[in-house]
Formats: structure tokens, sequence, C-alpha cells
């Protein structure tokens, strides 16, 4: 793997530090952070970014993507060069002339490099959604594509029914729990599942099922992430836990069994409602005093409960 920070020079453009570091104590680092970055926009694209010879518009990818590579890595060497791993065991790097630096100071550099640098991540992202023609390397590469699902195409979309800021990275941490969910409805919708995502424009009566499915799939995927514990939501928002925890020194203290079956079951309640407000978009009915007649086979003569 070729190196896109190839410079303590190239470094400090994207982070600031004092001292005088040793290039080559931070490539282990660096090569870290570049490997974690690939799993949201290919190996391909970082390759074709090591050539020598960029374009002006591969040049301004190269400095989007530099931003949180340079944050990651030292959000790494921060927490692994605390201390100094010896043939002796592990010792603090505390010299006669400085001082390692206090707890609470240490926590500060972390969370401000972690927060740099999946704001960066979102950063870039959101540009490369833009430039797909531009970058095809990123538009055919695993994240992207496993991003693209069926009913819900975006962290935009997503947002519209259940708030994550419109964040990419926490879509994609949801991506295993919305696939699965998304089967369900599926299920559901049979026939009518195909010709929302193939309608070229949509009728007034696809526009209000798709809305319908969508929210009723959002909320089924949170009660599944919930139960899955791949994000924890609280008063300050949705936490990735498999993405915030990368490089920090405290985690964060899991809910609790009571906290966790609350919200799973105002979850379950939430999309219980949601599936049945589709349902009844899906089989609008006659009624007779006695009788409710379907109108479509898609539910057939099975009765659903929640």
């Amino acid at each position: 793997m070729k190196l896109l920070i190839k410079t303590i020079v190239d470094l400090r453009i994207y982070v600031t530090f004092s001292g005088d570091l040793e290039y080559s104590t931070l490539v282990p680092a660096l090569r870290s952070a570049q490997t974690f970055l690939s799993r949201y926009v290919g190996t391909l694209l970082l390759e074709e970014l090591a050539e020598d010879e960029l374009t002006p518009d591969q040049q301004t990818l190269l400095d989007l993507i530099s931003a949180p590579i340079a944050n990651l890595a030292l959000l790494k060497f921060v927490n692994a060069g605390n201390v100094r791993i010896t043939d002796l065991g592990v010792m603090r790097t505390k010299t006669a002339d400085s001082n390692d630096a206090f707890e609470w100071q240490l926590e500060r550099v972390i969370q401000t490099l972690k927060s740099e640098s999946f704001d960066g991540i979102e950063t870039l992202l959101r540009y490369l959604e833009t430039t797909l023609v531009t970058f095809p390397a990123y538009a055919s590469c695993p994240a992207y594509q496993q991003e693209k699902g069926k009913l819900i195409q975006s962290a935009g979309v997503f947002s519209q029914y259940y708030d994550i800021g419109e964040s990419r990275l926490v879509l994609q941490t949801l991506q295993a729990s919305m696939r699965t969910a998304e089967l369900s409805i599926q299920k559901l919708l049979g026939n009518t599942f195909v010709g929302l995502l193939l309608a070229e424009s949509l009728t007034d009566l696809q526009a209000q099922q798709l809305d319908a499915a969508r929210r009723a799939l959002v909320y089924l995927t949170i009660a599944r992430a919930l139960r899955e514990k791949l994000v924890s939501i609280s008063e300050t928002g949705v936490q990735v836990c498999g993405i915030s925890n990368f490089g920090t020194l405290n985690y964060k203290q899991p809910a609790s069994d009571k906290q966790l079956e609350t919200s799973i079951l105002y979850f379950d309640r939430e999309a219980a409602g949601f599936v049945a407000d589709l349902i009844t978009v899906l089989t609008p009915v006659v009624s007779t005093p006695t009788t409710l007649v379907p109108s479509s086979p898609v539910i057939g003569t099975k009765i659903i409960a929640f």
C-alpha cells in the first residue's frame, strides 16, 4: 500500500502538532488510518490517488482524503505514543526534561482528533456522492454499493424519518440491520415493491405507499439495531459504537438492560404502528356493517396481527 501522506510537511497541512516528529515513527499509524478509510471509499480509489501525476479533480479529492487520514493517524499515535513499549515492559514517556500529559489533557486531544477525523470522513463521502462520474472507482466500491439500499438510498432519506444528522457513517453502521428489516417490508409489499423501485414517476398512491414503507423500515431497522447493540440512542443523538470507539481510551458505558428494554419496546410499538399504516395504504377496504373486504391480493386471506 502506497501512503498518501508521504512527509511530515504533508502531515502538518492537516493537523497541528509541536515538536520534532520523525516520519518513520508515524508510518504504522498512517498505514492503519489509510486502511481504516478504505472501508468507506474502497482500495481502488486510494491506489488511484497514490499515483505521482494527478489531475486537478484528483488533487482536490486527495486533499479531502488526507485530512481524515492525518487526524486518524495522530489519534492512533497519541494512544500508542503516550507510553513506550520496551523489553522491560510498558514505560511512561516522562523524561528528565519533560512530563507526560495529564489524563484530562490527553482525553481532550483525543476527542479533538476524533471529531476532526469523522467530520472529515463525512465531508469526503458527501463530496464523492456528487462526483460519481469523475470517480467511478468509488461508485463501484462495495461500501458505496452497500449504502445504495432499495427503499432508502441515502442518509438524507433516512433522516427524513428518524434524524441521524444525515450521517453516512451512521447509515453504513445500520446497513446490516436495515437489509434484514427490508426483507420483511419486501414480503409485505409483494409485487408493489418492484413497482415502487422501477417506476420513473410515482402516482399519488405509490408516493403514499413508498412513504409508509420507508417510515416502517426505518423504525424496524432501529428496533433491530438496538437489539444487536450496533448503535446507542440517547438524548445526545445516535452514537455509532463500532466507529466512535476507534482509538479512544474511555469506552462509553453501555445502556442498562432496563434502558434497552424500554427503547426496544418503544421502537417495536412504533414500527408495528407504521407497518399497520402501510398495510392500510396497500389494501384499501370497503366497509360494511359486518365485514372488511380487502381489495388487493397483497395480503391474501391471512390475518396479520401486531
